[in-house]
């Protein structure tokens, strides 16, 4: 197996951890609303967060992509 096949399998390996805890973390936090029927639901998330959240993503993935060039 090459370089590029294993780093490709540790990025998703990681990412699917990362996912997960982010998800526990968001179920645990949040405030469960009950509906009328009797089942729960999560209360629903803020444009204006999920536009802070993609903000965030990009300046990550340009850190992540700058790891990876030559200079110094």
């Amino acid at each position: 197996m090459d370089w590029k096949a294993k780093l490709l399998i540790q990025g998703g390996l990681i990412g699917a951890v990362v996912g997960l805890a982010t998800a526990w973390l968001y179920a645990r936090s949040a405030d469960v609303q009950v509906d009328h029927n009797g089942n729960p639901r999560l209360p629903e998330v803020k444009s204006a967060d999920l536009l802070r959240i993609g903000v965030s993503l990009v300046a990550v993935l340009r850190t992540i992509i700058g790891l990876g060039s030559a200079d110094d």
